[in-house]
Order: C-alpha cells, then sequence, then structure tokens
C-alpha cells in the first residue's frame, strides 16, 4: 500500500474506534502487525495522541522516543539525494510531530520549560521544511506556555504569528482558536473591551465551521468577561450553556475549566453551597487528569469559600497548598494571586507583618506581568493593612493608587465600547437618522449665518471682551492642570520611595531568616564535627601504638570526607597487649608475640556533610570487618568492606554511586625484641608490614631511595570490574619510613602559576624530610601546603599520616 493510501486508511479507520481505550487497544493490534517504518510511524502518531487525551504520559514518551529513535536513524543515514522525497518529508514530519506532542503533554503536567524546548526543537524542523502549518501550531503552543507562566505579552506576540499564518493558509478553525487565546490573554490584563472584540472573531469564525467544542469554549469566555463586569445572571446563563456543550461532546478539561467559572460566579452570587458544589467537581476532573494547573485553581478557589466563612485557618492550608503547587510549576500567575489570599488571610488574622510581606510579593509580581486586577487588589489590601497598622498617611497613598487601578478597569468609556460592540447593528441604523438630521442642521445653519452677520458689527466690542476673558481663564486652566501634574509626579515619587522601603524592609526581614537558618545549620554542623572528631583515635592513643609517627590532617569544611582510623588485634597467643613502632633495637617490646596494629588513611566520595556521611559508613565497616568477622589481612578487609558496603546501598530506590579511597596497613613485631633473625651480613628485619590500597598508594623509604606500592585501581563501593584486592609484604629494617596518604595534599591547586602540587613534587618533599623527627616532618608537609595554596581556596580534604621504624 502508498504510503498516501495508508494514511488516509489509517485515518478513516481512527475515527471508527468508539471509546478511547478501544482505540488505543486497537492501534497496538495495528502497530503489532506493521511492517514498514512508515505505517509504524503513523500509527504511533495517533497512539501517542490518544494515551495523551487519557492521561498516560509515561506509555505516550516512551512511543515518542521510538519516533525519534527510527526518524533520527533514517535521516542520519539518508539524504533528499537519490531518494523519495516524499518519503524523506513524511520522516522529518514524524520527527516535528512527535516533538510537538510531547511538548503538548509536558505542559499539561505543568512542565513548562521542558515543553517550550521540545516546540523549538518542533519549529526548526517546520521551519526547515517550510511547513506554514506545522509551524503556526507550534508559535500556537508557545503562546500557551508562556500564558501559563504568566508572560502575558509573550504569548500575545506568539499568538499573533499563529494568526497570521492561519490566515495566509485558510485554516479557519485554527484562527478561531488563536482569537480566543488572545482575547482570555485580554481578560487576565484588564482589558475586556479588547478581550471582547478579540472573542466575537473567534465566535463568528467557529459559528461558519459549527464546532462544537469552540463554541463551547467561546460562551464561556463571554460569561467571564460578564462575570468581571458583574453581570453574574447573564454569565450564569453563558457558562452553562458551555457546560452542557462540554457534556455533551465529553470534553473533561473543558467541564472542569467551566466548573471552575460557574462556581467563581455562584460565590460572588454569595450562593457557597452551590459553589463548592462546582469547584469539587472541576477538582475531580482535574485530578483525574493530573492537571496541576486544574488542580491549584480549584484548590485556591475552595481557600477563598473558607475564607468568605470566616474560617481562615482553613483557608490558610488550602492556599498554601496552591502555593507549593503554582511554584513548583512556574505558574507566576496563580502564585501572586495566592500570596495576595494568603495576605488577606493574615490581615483577618492581625498578623500584619506577614500579611505586608505576602502583599508585596503578589504586587511586585502582578506589577512585573502587568496583570490590572491583581495591582487592584494588592493596592487595596495595603491600604486597609495600613489603616489597621493607623498609618493613615500611607492608607490614603494606597486607596488613591486603587482608585486609580479601579477606574482604569471599570471606567465609563470601557463599558460603552462593550455596549457599542454588543449592538453593532443597532448603532449603524441611528448613524443614518443621525446623517438626515445633519443634513436639516446644516440648513438651519445657513439662515442663522445670515442673521449673525447682521449683528457682528453690535456685538465687536462684545466679542473683544469675551475673548479676552476666555484667554486669561485659559491661562488659569493651563496653570491649574500643571499643578496638578505636578502633584499626581510627587504623589508617584513618593510612592515608589515607599515601594523601595518596604522591598527593603522585606529584604531586611529575609536576611533575619537565612541568618537564624545558617545559624541553625552551622549548630548542627559544628555538632556533626564533634560526632565525627569523636570516631578518630585520640593523639594519645595513636602514639601509643605508633610512637614515632604523626598524621596531618586538614578538613576542607568544617567537617570532612577524609579520616583516618586504627584498631589494635590480639597477638597470635591472645596477649592483648599491642607492639609499639619506634622503640629501640634490643629492648623489649610489649607485643614481643606477635600482635599487630591495624591503621587507614581514608577518602570518602566529596568533601563535607556528605562526605562526612559516608566517613561514618567507612569507619563502621572497618570496625565490623574486624571486630564482627575477625579478618585482619589488610586485602581481606577491604574485599569484605566492598561487600558490606554494595549491600548497604543495594538496599536504596536511588541509584548511589558514592564510596572511598583507602590505604590500608598492618603492622607486626615478631621475637621477643620484636627482631626477625635474617642471613649473615643483613640487617635484621624489625617488623613486617601489610599493605593493600583501593586508590591510595604507600610510600616507603629507605635511605635516599623511595618506593610506591601501588593500590587497586578500584574504589571502595560500585565497581563494575570487581577484582580481589592485592595484599603487598613489607619487610622493615632500622630508620625506614613509610607514608599512607590521601588526594588532597597533591590535587592543591597553588604556586606562582595556580597548578595542581602534583605526586612528584610530594616524593622529593618526603625523600628530603624523611631524616628529621616525625613532628618536624608534620609542621614542615603543613607549611609547605599552606605556602603553596597562598590564598586560593583548600579544594580536598587533607590526610597524610607518617610512621618510622
Amino acid at each position: 500500500m502508498k504510503l498516501q493510501s495508508f494514511i488516509a486508511f489509517l485515518l478513516l479507520y481512527s475515527s471508527s474506534f468508539g471509546q478511547s481505550q478501544k482505540k488505543i487497544d486497537s492501534l497496538e493490534n495495528l502497530l503489532n502487525n506493521a511492517k514498514s517504518d512508515t505505517c509504524r510511524l503513523s500509527i504511533i502518531s495517533l497512539l501517542t495522541k490518544q494515551l495523551g487525551q487519557t492521561g498516560n504520559y509515561e506509555k505516550a514518551f516512551q512511543y515518542v522516543n521510538e519516533t525519534k529513535k527510527i526518524t533520527e536513524k533514517f535521516l542520519s543515514q539518508s539524504s533528499t539525494e537519490g531518494n523519495d522525497t516524499a518519503l524523506f518529508n513524511f520522516m522529518n514530519h514524524a520527527l516535528a510531530t512527535a516533538y510537538n506532542n510531547k511538548g503538548i503533554m509536558l505542559m499539561m503536567k505543568g512542565s513548562f520549560s521542558e515543553a517550550l524546548e521540545n516546540y523549538e526543537n518542533s519549529s526548526l524542523i517546520f521551519e526547515k521544511m517550510n511547513d506554514k502549518k506545522g509551524l503556526a501550531f507550534n508559535y500556537n503552543n508557545i503562546g500557551i506556555v508562556h500564558k501559563k507562566q504568566g508572560n502575558y505579552h509573550l504569548a500575545i506576540k506568539d499568538y499573533l504569528k499563529a494568526s497570521e499564518i492561519f490566515k495566509e493558509i485558510g485554516d479557519k478553525k485554527s484562527l478561531g482558536g488563536t482569537f480566543h487565546n488572545v482575547g482570555n490573554i485580554q481578560i487576565h490584563l484588564g482589558n475586556f473591551p479588547d478581550a471582547l472584540k478579540s472573542h466575537l472573531q473567534s465566535l463568528k469564525v467557529k459559528e461558519e465551521i459549527g464546532d462544537k467544542y469552540d463554541i463551547g469554549a467561546s460562551y464561556l469566555s463571554v460569561a467571564i468577561i460578564l462575570k468581571h463586569q458583574q453581570n453574574y445572571s447573564e454569565a450564569l446563563k453563558y457558562s452553562i450553556k458551555s457546560m452542557e456543550i462540554r457534556k455533551e461532546i465529553e470534553d473533561k478539561d473543558g467541564a472542569a475549566n467551566t466548573g471552575l467559572v460557574i462556581g467563581e460566579i455562584y460565590q460572588q452570587m454569595k450562593n457557597f453551597n452551590e459553589a463548592i458544589k462546582y469547584f469539587q467537581i472541576s477538582l475531580k476532573i482535574s485530578e483525574e487528569l493530573e492537571d496541576s494547573a486544574g488542580i491549584e485553581k480549584a484548590l485556591s478557589n475552595i481557600g477563598d469559600i473558607y475564607f468568605y466563612q470566616n474560617n481562615f485557618d482553613e483557608a490558610l492550608k488550602y492556599d498554601k497548598r496552591v502555593l507549593k503547587i503554582s511554584e513548583k510549576i512556574g505558574d507566576m500567575s496563580q502564585f501572586a494571586s495566592t500570596n495576595i489570599n494568603i495576605a488577606d488571610v493574615y490581615t483577618m488574622q492581625k498578623n500584619y507583618p506577614a500579611a505586608r510581606i505576602h502583599f508585596m510579593k503578589g504586587l511586585n509580581l502582578s506589577l512585573e506581568s502587568g496583570e490590572k486586577t491583581s495591582v487592584k487588589d494588592c493596592y487595596n489590601g495595603l491600604g486597609e493593612l495600613s489603616a489597621l497598622e493607623k498609618d493613615f498617611k500611607n492608607a490614603y497613598k494606597f486607596y488613591l493608587l486603587y482608585s486609580t487601578y479601579k477606574d482604569s478597569l471599570y471606567n465609563e468609556a470601557g463599558t460603552k465600547e462593550i455596549t457599542e460592540m454588543q449592538t453593532k447593528f443597532e448603532t449603524e441604523k441611528k448613524e443614518l437618522q443621525i446623517e438626515n438630521l445633519n443634513k436639516d442642521n446644516a440648513f438651519k445653519e445657513s439662515e442663522i449665518k445670515k442673521q449673525n452677520l447682521q449683528k457682528i458689527a453690535y456685538g465687536s466690542g462684545l466679542i473683544l471682551t469675551l475673548l479676552l476673558s476666555m484667554v486669561i481663564f485659559r491661562g488659569y486652566k493651563q496653570k491649574k492642570t500643571a499643578n496638578q501634574i505636578i502633584s499626581a509626579q510627587k504623589g508617584e515619587v513618593e510612592n515608589q520611595k515607599f515601594l523601595v522601603e518596604e522591598k527593603n524592609k522585606n529584604l531586611e526581614i529575609a536576611y533575619l531568616n537565612i541568618e537564624e537558618k545558617n545559624h541553625e545549620i552551622m549548630d548542627s554542623i559544628r555538632y556533626a564535627k564533634r560526632i565525627q572528631e569523636a570516631i578518630l583515635p585520640p593523639k594519645k592513643i595513636v602514639k601509643e601504638y605508633l610512637e614515632k609517627s604523626f598524621i596531618l590532617y586538614k578538613p576542607k569544611d568544617i567537617v570532612a570526607g577524609d579520616f583516618y582510623w586504627m584498631t589494635p588485634l590480639p597477638s597470635k597467643k591472645g596477649n592483648p597487649q599491642i607492639p609499639v613502632a619506634g622503640k629501640e633495637i634490643g629492648k623489649p617490646t610489649p607485643a614481643g608475640d606477635g600482635a599487630s596494629v591495624l591503621f587507614a588513611a581514608c577518602d570518602c566520595t566529596g568533601h563535607g556533610v556528605p562526605g562526612a556521611f559516608m566517613s561514618i559508613l567507612g569507619h563502621n565497616g572497618l570496625n565490623c570487618c574486624v571486630k564482627d568477622f575477625g579478618l585482619s589481612k589488610p586485602a581481606a578487609i577491604l574485599d569484605k568492606l566492598c561487600e558490606l558496603i554494595d549491600e548497604g546501598f543495594s538496599k536504596s530506590e536511588i541509584a548511589i554511586n558514592d564510596g572511598m579511597d583507602i590505604a590500608l596497613c598492618s603492622l607486626e613485631f615478631n621475637g621477643p625484641s620484636g627482631i626477625h633473625s635474617m642471613p649473615p651480613g643483613d640487617k635484621p628485619v624489625l617488623a613486617i608490614l601489610n599493605y593493600a590500597g583501593a586508590g591510595n598508594s604507600l610510600y616507603h623509604i629507605r635511605g635516599n631511595c623511595l618506593t610506591e606500592f601501588k593500590a587497586d585501581k578500584q574504589p571502595i563501593g560500585k565497581y563494575s570490574y570487581r577484582k580481589p584486592f592485592t595484599n603487598h609484604i613489607i619487610e622493615l629494617q632500622k630508620d625506614d619510613s613509610f607514608y599512607i596518604f590521601t588526594d588532597g595534599f597533591a590535587d592543591q591547586f597553588g604556586g606562582p602559576k595556580g597548578k595542581k602540587f602534583k605526586y612528584s613534587q610530594f616524593e622529593k618533599i618526603l625523600v628530603t624530610i624523611a631524616t628529621e623527627p616525625m613532628e618536624k616532618q608534620r609542621e614542615i608537609l603543613n607549611e609547605t601546603i599552606e605556602s603553596w595554596k597562598g590564598e586560593l581556596e583548600q579544594i580536598d580534604d587533607i590526610c597524610v599520616i607518617g610512621v618510622k621504624i
């Protein structure tokens, strides 16, 4: 079957389906039997729309991704040269449509930024194809998103771009929808005459087509305008007509919106029982459709009713729920109006500071978006609030501003313009009558003129006197007008000054709140530091186990991701005493019968609070390996630690890739004096060092020679190519030194060129200072890294452990 014929058949077939689920099931059956990519893409496009209409967005997104996969593969491997142009265009159109469909569903979910991104991707393809219809639809959809974000002027520009294209290509249905969208924005902006003009244009086009869905939408828009004009009986009549059409055509989304409007009209009529009934109807439908914007509006209106019934606690609860939703989905218009509602509640509860903060938030957002109705409500609320606080000067200012905005919304000229547009036919009829009267008046004026010419000579003196009086009066009037303008400008300057002062007050309150939160957070972090310090071995214990040693420990923040760990192991004969590194040759050690001590330098993922959490897990895991599982070899301990960390993280529903790098040592002294027997001529071996590393190496220095024992290149934590850790055995002689460390020292930026310190320079310093006393070595390393860092920030935690035999 040819491509065009198949598409025509598919559209005809899909229109014959009964219910939405039956359509989906039938389309999926067709998809399973489709062989070619073109057939599959046509079916998938219809499937995506059906799934989106039923609210099954996740499955719809899967089909969108399948479309992208098929089309992008074809387009990347093909070109128009040597290929069917119709097929090439079909693939491009399928991809653009997929982006468009995904944008629509993301918009329905309230993910506006992602929706815009998909619409823009779709527009680029349509523009490249010179597909004017597709491009116009995208402009219209982008306008819808901008409206939901409160960017009304941008939305109007988008709609006008779309309308120009729809006029050009003769798409009346889409043109009517665009006029409808412009009219709705004009309602939001309080431009009711322009709003009615746009909706009458829209209704005229829709009635020509006979589209019940769109006619129902226009009825609702007219009802909204009448509601704003406080003509509630007519508004109710039009909105109920709209609801009847919505039910007839099973338009759930439209029924939810209409239910909101009917509820609002009943609310204005003080019929709260009917109002709450329709708000609940709207809420239920919006929840079924997962329409965040619809849910927030229904909740907001329910909160309003509680407010009118003086149940302020319930009203505040609903308003705060709405505030969270509107902020989450970026609905700035609803966010502004909800702040005003909350301010009204706080005013009634006599919490005036909180009320002022929310009024100012609502005012600033409304001024930015140009939403006059909300600006009017803010000024009214601030005026009442100032009066309650006995700040009558500012109360007067706010009432003047409130009156100005109220007059601009409901002035006589605006009402007259609306009346004239509704009775256009009658006006044209009257114009004809006026034209005839003008002809009669012209003849009468001619006769009067002749009579007046005879009287001019006698009245010249009187006329000159009158002219002089008029000049004087005009000068007085101009002066008075100038004074009024200056007074108004002065008032505006004072008002702007007041707004700045209010913003400064709000900023000061916000700053104090932030300071309080910071204080609480810092107290918690400092307490966390005490907990972390409690798990680190005390210096006294470290010196008892490793007499000739040092630890350079420099956290980047208050708490750290680096930590060091130590625990003694019982002797092979059960002697609980521990070895002491650094005792003189020939002097008996307390553990000459084979006891050993385990110690480690550990570097967890990150630093600060996240790193500190991992350090607690690492510390507890090492203790568990030794005490619960009885392990003593470093490699075996690291293998088991990996198992424990992986097991702990595998229980989480969230993928966690954090872990740690560790250099782990076991130092063992053998023999009554801690001396191993050696062949003649060799220096005696005083101790055996077992080492295993996960990412962190060990440096061994004998004389001027540094030997690196490299760690296994795998971390403790999630890793795809896990293998057993390597256990290194090192025989230690008198004056040998060894060092374990994390990467913070070598990775620190600084020096003349702001570069890393690097391991090569770190190794040279260790060889240079190896003969110095251990505490001196620590001081040199600390001074070196501080000098290298200079004015730069420390980028990571630092931990270096040195031991001499």
